[in-house]
C-alpha cells in the first residue's frame, strides 16, 4: 500500500493512543544499549533535545505525542555509527507497536531509500516488524538485493539503513555459496578503492569478516541445498547460475 507513509502511521497511532491509551506511561529506551553520551560526540544539541524529551516522559508531564516521540528516536538513531560490535545490545528497537505477524515490505529491504522510506523502515524496525519473508527462497533473494543496495553498490552507504538491516543481511541462514563469495569479493574491492570514509572502510572490513564467519557457520550447521533454485523478486525460479 504505497499510500501508507510515515505521516499516515503516526496519525493513526495518535488517534489510537488518544482513544485507548490515554494517561498510560510511555518510555523511551535511552538507557538501553549504546551509551548515549558516545552517540552525540559531534552533536551536543541533539543530545540535549533528546534528553529533555525523555525527562518530560519520566516526570509524567508529557502527553504522548506519536510524532514527537518518533522524531526524538529518529534523531537519536541518526547518531549511530555503522558498527558490528554489540549490534543487538546497541539496538534501535522500542516497544511492540505492530501485530506479531507484520512483515517488512520487500521494497524497504531492497531499496533504494529516500528520506520517507528510510523513516518508514526505521519506524517498522522500532515497532517490531518481522524481517523474514514467508518463503525461504524469496528471503534469500531479498537479502542479496538488500546487501547489494545498502552496502555494495551504494555510492554513499547510509549508516541508519545498514543498522536497520544488519541482522537480516548477516545473521540468517546461509546464502548461496557462489553469491556470497561474489559479494565478499565486491566488498573487498570497495575497500581497496578507498572511496569511503575511514570509519566506513573500518566497518566494511568488520562486515566482511562477520559475513564470512556467519556463512561458514551456517553452511556447517545447515548445508546449502543447491538443487533448490532461488526465486527472483517477481516469484520466478532462477535457472541460471547466481551472478
Amino acid at each position: 500500500m504505497p499510500w501508507v507513509d510515515i505521516d499516515f502511521i503516526l496519525e493513526a497511532q495518535q488517534i489510537w493512543a488518544d482513544k485507548y491509551a490515554r494517561g498510560r506511561c510511555y518510555r523511551h529506551y535511552e538507557h538501553d544499549g549504546w551509551a548515549i553520551q558516545g552517540l552525540y560526540e559531534w552533536n551536543v544539541f541533539a543530545h540535549d533535545r533528546y534528553m529533555q524529551h525523555v525527562r518530560q516522559h519520566e516526570a509524567k508531564t508529557w502527553k504522548f505525542d506519536a510524532r514527537a516521540c518518533f522524531e526524538a528516536d529518529y534523531e537519536r538513531a541518526l547518531q549511530f555509527p555503522p558498527a558490528i560490535e554489540n549490534m543487538y545490545k546497541n539496538n534501535l528497537w522500542g516497544s511492540a507497536e505492530v501485530h506479531p505477524d507484520v512483515r517488512m515490505p520487500i521494497d524497504l529491504i531492497t531499496g533504494p531509500w529516500d528520506e520517507q522510506k528510510k523513516r518508514l523502515l526505521f519506524w517498522l524496525i522500532r515497532a517490531g516488524a518481522l524481517m523474514d519473508q514467508e518463503e525461504t527462497k524469496t528471503c534469500c533473494k531479498v537479502r542479496l538485493a538488500g546487501l547489494d543496495a545498502a552496502v555494495i553498490s551504494s555510492e554513499k552507504p547510509d549508516p541508519l539503513v545498514i543498522k536497520c538491516l544488519m541482522p537480516t543481511l548477516l545473521y540468517k541462514a546461509a546464502l548461496p555459496p557462489k553469491a556470497a563469495h561474489n559479494r565478499l569479493v565486491k566488498l573487498c574491492r570497495r575497500i581497496r578503492q578507498r572511496g569511503d570514509t575511514q570509519n566506513m572502510r573500518k566497518f566494511l572490513g568488520c562486515f566482511i569478516r562477520e559475513m564470512h564467519m556467519n556463512q561458514e557457520t551456517a553452511l556447517h550447521r545447515h548445508p546449502y541445498d543447491s538443487s533448490v533454485a532461488p526465486v527472483d523478486l517477481q516469484g520466478n525460479n532462477q535457472t541460471k547460475r547466481e551472478k
